[in-house]
Parts: structure tokens; C-alpha cells; sequence
């Protein structure tokens, strides 16, 4: 019972695909209007650009983190991640290059974001061909705007081979996973025993 709860805690933690679930079907209806999402998240950075509103931000923040954290949503809504990786590539090349300079900006959460967002699409079971080509115009706007080279797991395997890899983002994953080891006194308190 505990190692199932565990487990429901960590894959909730991991993919965010059931909270978005939950968030389309109790603020728009269903699953037949998912698609709403991407206008709250074209909202939300209307606000933030042209109202230069801090809420606008917010919620720009917390909708793309979301989006870009649904590992099975990919896979099962590919509709909407297309359309979701056509908008977030207008709302970069919008951004003006100097956008993580700024004050308020400066603490991006977006490259983290974008990684993992990337190498959910890279392990995503047969993606349609117009979400593979927003993928690579979204990978190109982010080397040319504003100088962030992602890799592809093959790519990194390769350049591993090779001796000769460029670490790109990887260095500067400070949300990755964490394994924590546990004692027998603490795996017998948790009845993991």
C-alpha cells in the first residue's frame, strides 16, 4: 500500500499530464475542449508583454511549466501539444532577446522547461509530422534568439562516444531527480520492509 502511494506521489511529481487532466475538464468541461488551455496560456502572455502585468507572468510561468511537464499528455493529446509547441514558439520569437537579462526575468525557469519539454517530444512514441517541425523551428529559435543548444539523448550518447560533447544544458540541471537513500530503520518505518 505505502510503495503504492509512493509511486502515485512520484509519477505525479514527474508527469503532469493528470493535473492538466483535471484542470481542462473542471475549468472548461472536458477533454473535447482542451484546446482552451492555449488560449488562457496566449492570455496570460498578452498580459505579461503588452500589459506588462507581474500576474500575467505568473500564470504564463505556471501554465508553460505545466505544458511542458506532461510526459503521456504528448502521446495522447497530440493535437494540442502540436498547437501547444506552434504558440510557444510565437511567444519566443516575441520575447525580445534580452527577456532573462531582465530584473524580473533574470530567474529563468523557461530553460529548464524547454529541456525537459524537448526530450519528452525526442521520447514520444511517433509524434505527427507538423509537431516535428515545429519541434526543430522551436530548437532553431532557441539557438538563434538566444544562444541555448539542446541535445537529444542520441546526440549526447554520440558525443559521449566521441570524447568530444558539448554538456549544453545539462550541467545546470538543478530540478533533476534526486535518489534518496534510505536506512533499514527508515524502510521499516515506511513498511518498505
Amino acid at each position: 500500500m505505502m510503495r503504492d502511494m509512493l509511486s502515485a506521489v512520484t509519477s505525479s511529481n514527474l508527469d503532469k499530464t493528470p493535473i492538466l487532466i483535471k484542470l481542462i475538464e473542471k475549468n472548461w468541461g472536458g477533454m473535447e475542449y482542451a484546446k482552451k488551455v492555449l488560449g488562457e496560456v496566449e492570455f496570460a502572455f498578452c498580459s505579461m508583454m503588452f500589459g506588462e502585468s507581474i500576474e500575467g507572468l505568473e500564470q504564463w510561468k505556471k501554465l508553460t511549466r505545466l505544458l511542458c511537464s506532461c510526459d503521456k499528455g504528448v502521446d495522447i493529446l497530440p493535437d494540442l501539444f502540436t498547437e501547444w509547441t506552434e504558440v510557444l514558439l510565437c511567444h519566443l520569437k516575441a520575447l525580445p532577446a534580452d527577456f532573462f537579462i531582465d530584473e524580473l526575468s533574470k530567474d529563468n525557469f523557461l530553460k529548464g522547461c524547454l529541456k525537459d519539454y524537448l526530450e519528452i517530444l525526442d521520447d514520444s512514441s511517433g509524434l505527427p509530422l507538423r509537431q516535428k517541425k515545429a519541434k526543430a523551428c522551436l530548437q532553431s529559435t532557441l539557438n538563434s534568439k538566444f544562444g541555448w543548444r539542446f541535445c537529444t539523448r542520441f546526440q549526447r550518447l554520440h558525443s559521449r562516444d566521441s570524447k568530444d560533447h558539448d554538456v549544453g544544458i545539462e550541467a545546470e540541471n538543478e530540478d533533476g531527480a534526486v535518489v534518496v537513500q534510505l536506512t533499514q530503520k527508515q524502510l521499516e518505518e515506511l513498511n518498505l520492509m
